[in-house]
């Protein structure tokens, strides 16, 4: 599907309406701790959701001042797939390789076992890596970076898992103007805020269009894949679907 068709029929659809019914089943998962997994796990990978909002603090103004002194160092990412996407790795394999760990596995640039760790840029953002570090909802982290999206910059429909699910990681509204589009397949527009926390179903195809004369700053925290987040962290989740179609 071409972009202007994917947004056309996206807007058409209310946020997250086409998610599924939570279970009975899970009904207790706010005094039951191992529910509240379950009920987590569930909304992951069969809830169908499309973006659930989290209740995490974040003062986008104190990190928008650090990251948009900074903005400049950032690069191209994924040419191939939009216009205007660049990217500041602050953790990964190093501060110029902002896609997976696997694509520079397969290309021969790094071997299996090499390890991410904050990146020579990651100095440069002191008040945004402390942040990370007090808030996300895990320990260890896998890619962390900042996204730009530049004036008139457009991010064609993709996605990044082969099926519909939850991503485990998690997407921060640093800057947000007005005349952005953001749309997840089957799902609607999401309604962001600079502020906003949130997780996106990286499994459906989803774009973003920026019609407006500033960039859009997006900082996206990934923890490493064999690590589940924290209780407190499933409860947001589990939280945010329950509120998934008013925010």
């Amino acid at each position: 599907m071409d972009i202007e068709n994917f947004f056309e029929t996206n807007k058409k659809i209310k946020l997250n309406e086409n998610s599924k019914h939570i279970p009975t089943e899970f009904s207790d998962w706010n005094t039951n701790d191992h529910t509240c997994e379950l009920f987590y796990d569930w909304i992951r990978a069969k809830s169908d959701v499309g973006s659930l909002k989290l209740n995490i603090p974040c003062d986008a103004k104190f990190l928008a001042k650090e990251i948009s002194a900074k903005i400049d160092i950032a690069f191209t990412h994924r040419s191939e797939t939009a216009i205007g996407w660049r990217s500041i790795v602050l953790h990964g394999m190093s501060s110029i390789m902002s896609d997976y760990k696997t694509e520079y596995i397969e290309k021969g640039i790094i071997p299996n076992n090499a390890v991410e760790d904050w990146t020579d840029v990651s100095k440069y953002f002191p008040y945004t890596v402390e942040w990370i570090k007090e808030v996300m909802p895990f320990n260890t982290y896998e890619r962390i970076r900042i996204m730009v999206l530049d004036a008139g910059g457009k991010i064609y429909p993709h996605k990044d898992l082969p099926q519909s699910t939850l991503s485990i990681g998690i997407n921060v509204a640093i800057t947000h103007p007005n005349n952005i589009e953001y749309a997840v397949e089957n799902s609607g527009l999401i309604p962001w805020k600079e502020g906003d926390v949130r997780v996106i179903n990286v499994g459906k195809l989803h774009s973003v269009r920026n019609f407006s004369h500033e960039p859009r700053i997006h900082l996206l925290v990934y923890p490493q894949r064999n690590e589940k987040w924290n209780l407190e962290g499933m409860r947001l989740v589990c939280k945010g679907y329950e509120q998934r179609m008013v925010v």
